[in-house]
């Protein structure tokens, strides 16, 4: 502008009003050639592109930027004419600035009157296209699309919106204003209806908020301030209903499932003032301040001193809890309870324990601070906790399963084995705490006690199932004579015979078993015997007497298979030789020996006769009854190794006498 002064006051040519004029209107034409520039953005690879559909492809937030650029401009070249045209007006020997100004401004203003519709028509694009973030709202879809329409049409009339001189644009730009005014109405109808169906005043606020943000219109601004009021009185009744709440459940508030009961209520009346307390954040400052808000806040203030004063009770009260349950971490890990009149183990792991990691973890959940520095220890612990439980419950598991493998026989035997392993598991019953730092010491030592435990009863039961009850099943099925099948009949002779060689292989086989059982006992008890126990574990007078029961008891099973195998062989050959047919039985007895009827001197004699037979019958069942002399009593392995010719004790003469023998021998 001081260049143009200077030119007005040297140039002879420019010394007259009207060629200073004509020099102002090239000018302001060529501001106004460059405002359209840059609103199209010609250079900006859009040249292709014609002029009238260019600017609908910008964004409008830099459009609205760029057509507000233009307004300053316009502002700026106005203040600077009449600063420059101020000061020529005061040197007394200057030429005087008397050019006309509509000439100079008029086509600028006219431009620039164009320039402020279209900021208000790309204004209400932006707002629109922000709307259509809200779509999820019931009834906004149809307003975006009502509004998408209008400017759709209004396209395509293919105006040039930057020729300001088009007088059609202009009667069509206020039919569009009048269509977008009944859109500003069916909005306020749109705002003023989802308010009434929003009862979250938090809500509702941060809502009216984005309005605002994105709502430019002056008349549609004004209504959103007046839902402030209306909201207000909502937050009214709003801080009301919670005081009746609070004042009838805070003798019992609702816990959600499965939540302690403190830290239950602690959360309940966290979220009782949160939501009394989120909405006063969300009023804008200048209500905060008004008339209206104060008998509101005053209310706040009460109920949000009774709640507060709640909460810090049950906190509080808490707190003390915590200090309680801590002392519970030094009880011991494991205690003996009596059920069913029997003594159990149980994991001594409090519910105290329980209960307050419960119950930070929960407070910790909602994010609500405050917990104190030994709860938050515990809490970190938590899973350490958990695996000690586990694992303690697993080894009393393993402890009761492996005691239950002990057969009733050998438990006064394993007496001091259960004593030593419950030795090895004293430390945690008497001296470790849940706080102790060898905890997994005592575990894995008590594992590998177990399992080496557990290896012994499995090693004891298969020596007893295998190596001992099988021989006796079998002693106690072998029959010790051998009786014709096929029906022929034999001689005297040939069933003797035959009854020596049969007896004589199954005493052999009975000889054989009656070695593998008292060699499996004597395996058993070194077994027992040789098992590494405590040093305090007094074994020396428990453990012969048990293992002399033990052997006695085999002892007696082994004599009772050998009874019953004796016994079952002569009732056979009885029932064989002696045998009747039962009544209604068709089967023909086959015969059993070769008799032959004679005739000397008029008496008719058998051969052989009958006491023959008898006296056969009578060989045969002395020979089974002799099988016995062959099976040494227990105990005398080494007489029968070392001196042949020693005598030993047999079976012999306990079957021979007992009542069930003589029984069937008479």
């Amino acid at each position: 502008m001081n260049a143009i002064k200077m030119i007005h006051t040297i140039a002879r040519y420019y010394n007259t009003s009207n060629k200073m004029t004509n020099l102002f209107i090239k000018i302001t034409n060529e501001m106004i050639t460059n405002c359209k520039n840059r609103i199209m953005g010609r250079g900006d690879d859009f040249d292709e592109m014609p002029d009238k559909e260019l600017i609908w492809t910008k964004d409008p937030d830099q459009l609205i930027e760029i057509l507000n650029s233009c307004i300053t401009l316009c502002q700026k070249y106005k203040s600077q004419y009449d600063i420059t045209k101020t000061k020529a007006a005061e040197l007394p020997k200057s030429r005087h600035w008397d050019f006309d100004d509509n000439v100079i401004f008029g086509k600028f203003d006219t431009f620039i009157k164009r320039v402020k519709k279209l900021i208000e028509i790309f204004s209400t694009i932006q707002q629109f296209k922000a709307l259509e973030k809200h779509n999820n709202l019931e009834g906004m879809p149809n307003l975006t699309e009502s509004f998408n329409k209008k400017i759709t049409d209004f396209k395509k009339k293919r105006h040039d919106l930057l020729d300001a001189e088009n007088v059609k644009f202009d009667k069509d730009y206020v039919d569009l204003m009048q269509e977008i005014q009944k859109l500003d109405t069916d909005l306020q109808n749109f705002i003023d209806t989802n308010f009434s169906k929003f009862k979250n005043i938090s809500y509702s606020l941060k809502l009216l908020k984005k309005f605002e943000a994105i709502l430019k219109r002056d008349n549609i601004r004004n209504r959103l301030t007046n839902k402030y009021e209306a909201i207000l009185q909502n937050y009214g009744s709003e801080i009301d209903g919670i005081t009746k709440l609070f004042d009838e459940q805070k003798m019992s508030p609702p816990i959600i499932r499965n939540m302690p009961a403190e830290a239950g209520k602690i959360i309940w009346v966290r979220h009782l003032f949160a939501k009394l307390s989120g909405p006063i954040e969300e009023f804008p400052p200048n209500l905060i301040n008004s008339k209206e808000m104060k008998k509101y806040i005053d209310k706040f203030n009460y109920v949000g001193k009774n709640i507060i004063i709640y909460e810090l009770y049950f906190t509080q009260s808490w707190c003390n809890d915590i200090e309680r349950a801590k002392a519970c971490l030094q009880t011991t890990l494991l205690v003996m309870k009596e059920e069913n009149n029997q003594k159990r183990i149980k994991v001594n792991f409090e519910r105290d324990i329980q209960k307050l990691i419960r119950e930070a973890k929960a407070l910790d959940r909602e994010g609500i601070g405050g917990i104190p520095e030994s709860a938050k220890i515990i809490l970190l612990q938590e899973d350490k906790f958990k695996n000690y439980y586990f694992e303690l419950d697993y080894i009393k598991n393993e402890y009761e399963r492996i005691i239950g493998k002990i057969k009733p026989i050998m438990k006064n035997l394993l007496n001091p084995h259960i004593e030593d392993i419950d030795l090895k598991l004293r430390p945690g019953m008497v001296t470790l705490t849940w706080t102790s730092m060898n905890i997994d010491g005592f575990l894995q030592n008590f594992q590998q006690s177990l399992n080496k435990l557990e290896q012994l009863i499995l090693t004891i039961n298969d020596i007893i199932e295998n190596r001992i009850e099988n021989n006796l099943k079998l002693i106690s099925k072998v029959i010790l004579v051998k009786l014709p099948d096929d029906g022929k009949p034999l001689s005297l002779d040939a069933f003797v015979e035959d009854q020596h060689e049969h007896i004589q292989t199954q005493a052999e086989l009975l000889m054989s078993k009656n070695i593998e059982i008292e060699r499996a006992v004597d395996d058993l008890l070194a077994c027992v015997m040789n098992y590494p126990l405590d040093p305090h574990i007094h074994k020396v007078d428990v453990i012969p007497k048990a293992a002399k029961t033990i052997k006695g008891y085999y002892f007696w099973y082994l004599y009772q298979a050998l009874l019953n195998s004796t016994q079952n062989s002569l009732n056979a050959m009885k029932n064989r030789v002696c045998g009747k047919r039962s009544v209604g039985e068709k089967n023909t007895l086959k015969p059993f020996f070769e008799v032959d009827v004679k005739l000397e001197e008029e008496i008719v004699k058998l051969d052989p006769s009958l006491e023959e037979i008898q006296k056969s019958i009578n060989r045969a069942a002395t020979a089974v009854l002799s099988c016995s002399k062959k099976l040494l009593r227990w105990d005398q392995l080494d007489k029968r190794n070392n001196d042949p010719t020693e005598e030993k004790e047999s079976f012999y003469k306990i079957i021979a006498q007992d009542k069930e023998i003589v029984k069937v021998i008479l």
